[in-house]
């Protein structure tokens, strides 16, 4: 579930809200992408997981991408150009 603000758009008018997932920490050029999809009740955004592509013992590292409709570029999270440490933090392990 992600909670995004913005200073001029409504949070269910969000034109790109999207989860890119990649085995490798810095490569997402065969990133799994997901839509998420608006859940009103709690005003956020949630993106369901297939842990079918997944298999136990995988580190699985991920981006939330968000557009608000007003920008040409979609807002990365963690961003590229941040440290790797921050970037380990958006991350998840699938046990065995």
């Amino acid at each position: 579930m992600f909670f995004e603000e913005d200073d001029s758009t409504e949070t269910a008018n969000m034109q790109v809200n999207q989860l890119r997932m990649s085995f490798d920490l810095n490569d997402y050029s065969n990133a799994i992408s997901v839509n998420a999809y608006y859940f009103a009740q709690a005003e956020a955004w949630v993106v369901p997981v297939n842990t079918g592509n997944f298999s136990g013992g995988d580190t699985v590292y991920f981006r939330y991408y968000v557009n608000d409709g007003d920008q040409t570029f979609n807002t990365e999270f963690p961003r590229e150009d941040q440290p790797d440490p921050y970037k380990t933090y958006a991350a998840f392990y699938v046990l065995p």
